[in-house]
């Protein structure tokens, strides 16, 4: 009786392996993906020269790209691409810690130098009321339009987007004038 084997033994310690397995009670299983990015320090990409690292591999043998500093990226008008420069920063709908600290991530509004372009963009058909086509007329002629960042220059390297147009940009014109109101 000595190398009988107690299979009922053996099927309930599989069962408890599995379970815990399934259900994640054990404390002793490898990490979360979550647990492993927590460490992680963000990239905090702002204006300046340009100063892009080699950050980490990615899925498929690629790499990831940091951009500590931008200073320029291309940004789309009406099928027109065209490489301003970034002057100022000037919104981030989501983080007012990121805004003082002036910190460009995705979705936020950056105002860039249109200079070289001013002949080739038609002001009228960007804004759509009358107010915001004053203050836009206004910036227009200084060499700067309001753009938005579409891509993540922390994980991409690249800070490229598109000039604001439409009732985006009415919006937009609005949300800063109200801030501007209540910080006075």
């Amino acid at each position: 009786m000595a190398n009988s084997i107690n299979y009922a033994r053996i099927l309930n310690c599989l069962n408890c392996y599995f379970t815990k397995r399934l259900f994640n009670t054990s404390s002793n299983l490898e990490r979360l993906r979550s647990e492993w990015r927590r460490n992680r320090a963000p990239s905090n990409t702002k204006l300046g020269t340009e100063n892009i690292t080699e950050v980490r591999k990615a899925y498929g043998g690629f790499k990831k790209w940091k951009a500590v500093t931008v200073k320029s990226g291309k940004y789309s008008l009406t099928s027109q691409n065209i490489d301003p420069e970034e002057l100022q920063l000037v919104d981030i709908a989501h983080c007012s810690q990121a805004y003082e600290e002036k910190v460009i991530t995705l979705h936020t509004y950056v105002i860039v130098d249109v200079n070289p372009l001013k002949d080739k963009i038609n002001i009228e058909k960007l804004t759509l009321s009358d107010s915001t086509y004053i203050h836009i007329k206004e910036l227009f002629e200084s060499g700067k339009l309001y753009a938005k960042v579409t891509t993540k220059p922390g994980q991409v390297g690249l800070c490229d987007g598109y000039i604001v147009e439409g009732l985006e940009l009415d919006n937009l014109v609005n949300k800063i004038k109200n801030y501007r109101s209540v910080l006075q």
